[in-house]
């Protein structure tokens, strides 16, 4: 028997027996599929479209938040709501450059002989600097070093919004 979980008329079933999800019949490789997704978010329409994670696709924003990602399990709520248009600039930025670094690698990939990172190393590592990417670009600093930042932005901003007047951090699960 399935364990069914419906709260609020949304289904919240997790399937607990791995073998009932069907295999994806997607074949393409998880570099492909990276460098795609920074295309994606690179380019993606925030300030008119949101994120839907149940149904995997985009939908009309219903509110003027930077970023709306509708709550998987309570659909009327966003669960990006604490993220800024800054930071939300940043990410883009960030997936543009990545998308363009994996675009470059693509063309001129290092020989396995060279010992040079490239495809999602060459994103990750902070010692990895890109002569071509930072001719290119304003900001000298590693892509790695920019989303640790984002992060740590985020982090700072959500603490603050939970933090109440005495002291007490509340964490709220309405916005």
């Amino acid at each position: 028997a399935e364990d069914k979980c419906i709260i609020e008329g949304n289904n919240c079933t997790f399937i607990r027996d791995l073998n009932k999800i069907k295999p994806s019949e997607n074949t393409e490789t998880l570099e492909l599929l990276l460098k795609e997704f920074f295309e994606y978010f690179g380019n993606f329409a925030f300030n008119k479209n949101s994120i839907n994670i149940r149904q995997g696709r985009e939908q009309n924003k219903p509110d003027s938040s930077p970023l709306h990602i509708q709550n998987p399990f309570e659909t009327s709520l966003n669960i990006s709501k604490n993220v800024s248009q800054s930071q939300l600039q940043k990410f883009v930025d960030l997936a543009r450059e990545s998308a363009w670094i994996l675009q470059e690698e693509d063309k001129d990939r290092p020989s396995p002989s060279s010992n040079q990172p490239w495809g999602l190393a060459a994103l990750l590592l902070s010692s990895v600097t890109n002569s071509k990417s930072l001719a290119k670009k304003k900001n000298k600093r590693p892509a790695s070093e920019r989303i640790r930042s984002l992060l740590d932005s985020i982090k700072s901003n959500s603490t603050e919004n939970a933090t109440t007047a005495n002291g007490k951090r509340t964490i709220s699960t309405h916005t």
